[in-house]
């Protein structure tokens, strides 16, 4: 959530490559990489795709659904499906016991992998969604989370589906690129530190 509604906690990339922006051969990219659900039968437990913005539970990626103007919108979906942990741990246990000896490390993991299959049709798979947008025509694309695995599953499927390598668009970047104001310095605070903490040099210091 966050580009309709809810949080504005947002990270901003800058898409970088020589790669056409073609709205054809961006929604072939995107229909490439669609969330593929995950099979109780498999022994998949994560899987990662894109999805609609405006309803994540919806796979049918049209050009009416993510292009609008110059702005893509897309959903990056993460679906799960495992057994809570402690249930596993309990049952691993109660099998193990029925042995009546002290299973070695294989019987263990043997033992974990059995369990772990047979709770998979006893559970639906979570969904977790993180809103997308791409400016290609300032090319700066934003993502409403700042959470590290969120992150690192984005960038990746960007690159996949688009071939592009989206780069963190912070303070170095944004002065790289001759977005500061001309004439802008460095204040004292972020050259000798705060007064009070550990670090900071002392006015004689400063002046000398």
């Amino acid at each position: 959530m966050g580009a309709l509604q809810g949080t504005v906690t947002v990270r901003r990339y800058l898409p970088r490559g020589d790669k056409s922006r073609d709205t054809t051969r961006l929604l072939r990219g995107v229909r490439a990489h669609v969330l593929v659900p995950i099979d109780p039968k498999s022994d998949v437990e994560r899987v990662a795709g894109w999805a609609v913005l405006a309803d994540p539970t919806d796979l049918d990626l049209t050009g009416e659904k993510i292009f609008f103007g110059a702005t893509v919108a897309l959903a990056v979906r993460v679906d799960s499906l495992s057994a809570p942990a402690q249930v596993v741990k309990r049952l691993v246990a109660e099998k193990l016991r029925q042995s009546g000896r002290r299973p070695s490390r294989a019987e263990k993991q043997a033992a974990k992998e059995e369990v772990k299959k047979s709770l998979r049709s006893r559970y639906l798979p979570t969904m977790r969604a993180t809103d997308l947008v791409w400016q290609t025509d300032t090319n700066l694309v934003h993502l409403w989370s700042h959470a590290k695995h969120a992150n690192d599953v984005a960038v990746d499927l960007f690159a996949r589906s688009f071939g592009l390598e989206l780069v963190p668009l912070g303070p170095g970047l944004v002065a790289g690129r001759g977005a500061l104001p001309a004439g802008l310095e460095p204040t004292p605070e972020l050259i000798f530190g705060f007064p009070g903490l550990p670090g900071r040099a002392a006015t004689e210091d400063a002046d000398a």
